[in-house]
């Protein structure tokens, strides 16, 4: 229920624009390019949707919340390492205060 939701107010908001800027931006849009670009990061999406349902069940609830709430830390790491993206010092002090509200 929740992503018909997200796409029926993200669909108003698309339409909302107008016709030229609907126009516009469907220009040359064909649904072969579109699962080119989104497929992998959408099966993602959807993988991690059923995985993390699943991992509430099984799991007590302190121990979901604690785990769940490493993913940010680990992106983080792994930006820097894949990437090389370095955080800045507001979002060190907020990923040190993340890790210390998980243990």
């Amino acid at each position: 229920v929740e992503e018909i939701v997200k796409m029926a107010l993200s669909a108003s908001f698309f339409i909302g624009c107008g016709k030229e800027v609907v126009a516009s931006e469907l220009h040359g849009w064909t649904l072969q390019s579109s699962l080119l670009l989104a497929g992998l990061p959408a099966l993602l999406y959807a993988t991690q949707g059923v995985l993390t349902y699943l991992g509430y069940q099984h799991t007590d609830s302190v121990t979901f919340n604690g785990l769940n709430q490493t993913k940010t830390l680990s992106a983080a790491l792994w930006c820097f390492l894949l990437m090389g993206k370095r955080q800045s010092v507001v979002q060190m002090v907020a990923l040190t205060i993340l890790l210390f509200s998980t243990l």
